[in-house]
């Protein structure tokens, strides 16, 4: 089921279901951390049957709660009569005693909510989870993005499921569905002690070679058969047929001053070393690509790591007149505002201050998140919502605005597809107006280029290197 369609009411009342036919009493769902909150208040609006949820997450009430203590509240007596319903984080259920005693507990529906978290079948949440498969008779997964990166993302998830799909061995999975070959990759190498090997200048020395790796799949018409076998797809249109319309005005921004020179400064020095016959890795084009998007954002790092503030900023002044005349004149208008860079949430919240716009913020440090996202949907006052897009982006309703702004975006398909989905969903009334601004010219017009094509980013950016840092004046 696509972002906004209604995935956690479906699996409320699929739990529900079963309890009214006696196949289900206890429940135990498994999501990202963000999403917990979420699940309290989905079962107050659409359970139907008496439930107890206890949602082993820290609340103003209870403080932080630790393995044990969360331990203990799945462990402590339950309602008679009543579904009974444990809600905790995919991070943490699989560590000590937390995980013994939902073992202890026997849940008999498991549900894995944004169960690409267990794609890959070597983590350990991944293999805490498969543990459940035996022990639990009904079992769920809830994605809008089941398989975005790779074919080979439903193994995880479909071992969880029922490993007679897919069996039990990735390496029986990947040889059937993938090829395999070799790509050749520069490395830096160390000495004994671990610590990078430097030559007389002081550069890390690197050398080549050879890794197998995937280049290819294979019977996918076959892994597509199988897949369909066990799920059931709903796009946003077919389960809010009448959902107000969406509408994309990405808005070009041009860099100038010391933004527009340093970003100069640093392409020259990557065509340098592109020229030079140096080999580019994915992750040495990342690297180098989260430095101009810094910049393209308006500020960098320096040698130390400390962030400094360029002076010239252009997105920030688009940002600045977007707000003042788009926006805040018209009474009751609310504004969601997403950025990757957390430097770039400080400089919003700045900007936000000195208009005099009362916001709530919502990033990976944020502890009762649940309580912002309420004022920010119920209180009048509160005008806008500035959100880190891997944080703050994930299991949140945004319905009161209906602009949405990227600052910037990040690296990864599946965060920016879910962060899109917080404002067009179910109970948004008002058509809505989505504005990524991006720095004419840059690194940004190929990420966005990347997310558009819903491919790999890194691989995306490497593809397409030389055209990057090549520019054009």
């Amino acid at each position: 089921m696509e972002q906004g369609t209604g995935k956690t009411w479906a699996a409320i009342n699929a739990a529900a279901y079963r309890y009214l036919e006696r196949m289900v009493g206890k429940v135990l769902v498994l999501g990202p951390y963000s999403s917990l909150g979420v699940w309290r208040s989905e079962f107050e609006k659409h359970c139907p049957v008496p439930y107890e949820l206890r949602v082993l997450a820290p609340t103003r009430e209870t403080g932080d709660l630790n393995l044990a203590r969360r331990a203990a509240l799945v462990q402590a007596p339950w309602r008679p009569g009543h579904l009974r319903v444990v809600v905790t984080n995919l991070e943490a259920f699989w560590r000590r005693p937390l995980f013994q005693a939902l073992q202890v507990w026997r849940p008999d529906m498991v549900v894995v909510d944004e169960s690409h978290r267990i794609k890959r079948a070597s983590t350990k949440q991944s293999t805490a989870a498969f543990t459940f498969t035996p022990i639990s008779p009904f079992r769920v997964v809830m994605t809008g993005t089941p398989i975005l990166q790779s074919p080979l993302d439903a193994f995880g998830q479909y071992r969880f499921l029922d490993p007679r799909v897919f069996g039990r061995s990735w390496t029986a999975f990947k040889n059937r569905y993938a090829i395999e070959g070799e790509r050749e990759v520069w490395q830096t190498t160390r000495d004994e002690d671990g610590n990078l090997v430097r030559d007389e200048g002081g550069h890390a020395v690197k050398r080549n070679r050879s890794v197998r790796m995937i280049v290819a799949y294979k019977h996918l018409e076959e892994l597509q058969t199988k897949i369909m076998g066990q799920a059931y797809r709903v796009t946003l249109e077919e389960a809010l047929p009448h959902l107000p319309p969406e509408t994309w005005q990405p808005a070009a921004v041009r860099l100038t001053g010391d933004a527009a020179d340093l970003y100069a400064t640093l392409r020259t020095f990557h065509y340098a070393r592109l020229d030079s016959g140096e080999e580019i890795t994915a992750d040495m084009a990342l690297t180098a690509a989260i430095r101009l998007q810094q910049i393209s954002g308006g500020f960098t790092k320096t040698g130390e790591g400390r962030e400094v503030l360029l002076k010239s900023n252009a997105k920030l002044e688009f940002l600045r007149d977007l707000l003042a005349e788009g926006i805040l004149p018209y009474e009751g208008r609310k504004v969601v505002i997403f950025a990757h860079f957390l430097k770039e949430l400080d400089m919003i919240c700045d900007l936000l201050d000195e208009l005099n716009v009362a916001y709530v913020r919502v990033d990976g440090s944020v502890k009762y998140r649940d309580e912002l996202i309420e004022r920010f949907q119920t209180a009048p006052a509160v005008r806008a919502y500035v959100g880190q897009i891997h944080s703050g982006g994930v299991s949140v309703t945004l319905t009161a605005a209906s602009t949405c702004i990227f600052y910037s975006t990040g690296y990864n398909v599946v965060d920016f597809d879910q962060a899109m989905r917080r404002v067009r969903r179910s109970g948004q009334t008002e058509p809505v107006l989505y504005i990524p601004i991006l720095a004419a010219r840059t690194i940004d017009e190929y990420i966005w280029d990347a997310l558009q094509k819903k491919t790999e980013v890194s691989r995306y950016l490497l593809d397409h290197w030389r055209q990057i840092v090549e520019g054009e004046d």
